[in-house]
């Protein structure tokens, strides 16, 4: 009996060493590249040599929220496909799409996912959003100081004359498209019911002055300042935002001018689609002693026309 126990004891031992050599066969140095395996919850670096299964670095996924075209899908092992293209990452977490995808993937049809920042592993998100970073907040807005891009803008003005109390109603319909170094804008404006239209093609220095007022104007749109409205998916400003904007004057040979100027812009709420800013409306007001008029503005901006789409990890 004790020798029947002897024999089962050496052959377990036995046994043992063979699954543990098992794992790793022959006598070799580990080879770990650089590439990440992973499942759906761990990621690891795998020896390279052919029937080893030794591991190292192994941990969790550390998730970020991240926007993907509402065409993309993520597969049962974690990869993101766009247009039938495979779109990853690398080591450093950054993840970019650009102009090489289709524009119209992006257009209202973005939705949420999880991407691991090391490994760069997609899942599907449903936590309720929260709204954007302070990081991807002011990345939005830095792409108006270069990308060329498209704005539309629909005006409603009420002129108030301080001398009877007499009003005029002004409503206009104003597209703007910054192209390759050129500005090129087309108007359509009501006043008191009489319909006007006009086109204006603006070059060179002109045209570069107008987009860096625009950046000027929407850097004053400051993070802090907004809360994000879940029920409306919204940003509203929690406080009137003082902001230096375009103003245009003809002198007395008709000449068209711009320079900055002011405004306490009220009201103000901003949209974003797919960590691009799409909509920005607000009311303000305008007192001019010198023209004895009271200006009531209500605008709202239409954003389009993106050269870039980007992710930061």
């Amino acid at each position: 009996m004790k020798k029947s126990i002897a024999v089962l004891f050496t052959l377990s031992v036995l046994f043992s060493c063979f699954v543990a050599f098992a794992g790793c066969k022959g006598d070799h140095e580990h080879e770990f590249g650089q590439n990440w395996a992973s499942d759906a919850t761990y990621h690891w670096h795998a020896c390279a040599v052919e029937g080893c299964g030794e591991t190292k670095d192994k941990s969790e996924h550390v998730w970020q929220d991240i926007i993907i075209p509402g065409k993309a899908t993520i597969t049962d092992d974690g990869r993101l496909i766009v247009d039938q293209v495979e779109v990853s990452g690398d080591d450093t977490g950054e993840f970019n799409f650009s102009t090489n995808i289709s524009e119209n993937i992006f257009d209202g049809c973005g939705k949420r996912a999880l991407m691991c920042k090391e490994c760069n592993y997609f899942k599907e998100n449903d936590e309720p959003y929260t709204g954007v970073s302070l990081l991807e907040w002011n990345t939005m807005l830095s792409i108006f100081n270069s990308s060329d891009y498209t704005l539309k803008s629909t005006s409603k003005m009420t002129i108030t004359y301080l001398s009877d109390g007499s009003q005029t109603t002004v409503v206009s319909n104003e597209t703007m498209k910054f192209d390759d170094g050129n500005l090129s804008s087309s108007f359509v404006s009501e006043i008191d019911g009489v319909e006007s239209t006009g086109e204006k093609l603006y070059e060179g220095e002109e045209s570069a002055l107008i987009k860096a007022l625009w950046a000027e104007t929407l850097a004053a749109l400051k993070y802090e300042y907004f809360t994000f409205d879940v029920d409306t998916d919204q940003y509203v400003a929690n406080k009137a935002i003082e902001v230096p904007v375009i103003n245009t004057y003809y002198d007395s040979d008709g000449k068209e001018n711009h320079q900055a100027a002011t405004q306490v812009w009220e009201n103000v709420v901003v949209k974003i689609s797919n960590g691009m800013l799409k909509t920005l409306s607000f009311t303000t007001t305008v007192l001019s002693e010198e023209l004895g008029t009271h200006v009531d503005y209500e605008n709202v901006y239409t954003f389009s026309d993106y050269e870039i789409f980007t992710i930061n990890g």
